[in-house]
């Protein structure tokens, strides 16, 4: 148990959900809240090193079919502060990645109204304003609970609506429907999609969820395997300290594979630096690939190459040599 000991969340690396919230974002559009965007490719890293702001991190960002971003941003307040903070994210976006750029503003219940543009002239940024408390929240949080007591399948719209939950109006905090949104999440039947739906649920959910329900948040999901690898329970001092982190690296496999996710995400960038968009498949092959040594030989013949097509092999060599490997 983790009562009357110290639970702190912190925002400082958010690796882990990444790829929970790009299988539960992949091939989806957000057109039914009125975002109207090509599909998602997947979510992207979002620190932001270069700029001076109190918050340097943007909340999400995913590469989307057609080659651009989509920028979203979750509130439950709404100031020009926040917009000009968003402004300068996607100015120093746009220029590390020279991509264009949607911004929308996910508005969590109790805000119906909020500035979309700013006017400085010659410069100008607009954004897309979303309202989240125009959904019935009560309404959808039965409804979920009876499909999953029913075992029924859950479609693409009932999982948005699930990891969005606590942002509609709801008879209860904001914190208390992101606990039963995650209870209700425990209960799907299909393991990927229960665990993509937990990653998703933390990653929207962390920023405004109170420190109260923090520690009940971490008893609902103790024992599952989203978890372990986010969570970190360890012993420091002589005192149990419960430290919800986003990190990559996770209880079971420890640093090695946070070094090996960070080695992949190496390698997507460079494919990404050099071929574009035109890499995109090819970069989902990297998540094939297993073992630093690998990764590492990997990187190393790709800055030899000077095409596209030589790349995929140099991936797909890599690939094939490792399943011989495994079966020996």
């Amino acid at each position: 148990m983790t009562t009357g000991k110290e639970v702190s969340v912190t925002h400082d690396n958010y690796d882990a959900i990444f790829k929970y919230l790009t299988e539960m974002f992949e091939d989806k559009a957000l057109t039914f809240y009125g975002i109207d965007t090509p599909s998602i490719v997947r979510a992207e890293k979002t620190d932001l090193p270069n700029i001076q702001v109190d918050e340097r991190r943007m909340d999400f960002v995913f590469l989307l079919a057609d080659g651009s971003y989509l920028h979203l941003e979750f509130q439950t307040t709404a100031s020009v502060a926040d917009l000009e903070r968003f402004k300068i994210y996607d100015v120093s976006l746009y220029e590390k990645k020279r991509r264009p750029i949607r911004t929308a503003v996910i508005y969590g219940s109790g805000i119906e109204s909020a500035r979309e543009i700013l006017d400085h002239g010659s410069v100008k940024y607009f954004t897309q304003a979303v309202y989240m408390g125009k959904y019935d929240g009560d309404e959808i949080y039965r409804d979920l609970l009876d499909k999953v007591s029913r075992f029924d399948k859950l479609d693409d719209v009932d999982q948005l609506n699930l990891i969005f939950l606590p942002l509609m109006k709801n008879s209860v905090s904001k914190s208390q429907r992101a606990i039963d949104a995650v209870e209700v999440a425990k209960e799907v039947r299909d393991e990927r999609q229960r665990e993509f739906l937990i990653g998703s649920l933390i990653g929207i959910t962390d920023k405004f969820i109170d420190n109260e329900y923090v520690r009940k948040l971490m008893e609902v999901l103790r024992m599952t395997r989203v978890a372990r690898e986010i969570y970190n329970e360890g012993v420091a001092e002589g005192k149990i300290e419960g430290k919800i982190e986003g990190k990559i690296e996770g209880i079971i496999e420890g640093i090695i594979k946070g070094k090996t996710e960070s080695k992949r995400e190496d390698i997507k960038d460079y494919l990404d630096a050099k071929f574009g968009f035109d890499s995109i498949e090819l970069q989902k092959k990297v998540n094939e690939l297993v073992g630093l040594d690998v990764l590492d030989k990997v990187l190393k013949r790709l800055f030899n190459v000077d095409s596209l097509d030589k790349a995929q092999t140099v991936i797909e060599e890599a690939i094939r040599a490792q399943a011989k490997l495994k079966h020996l």
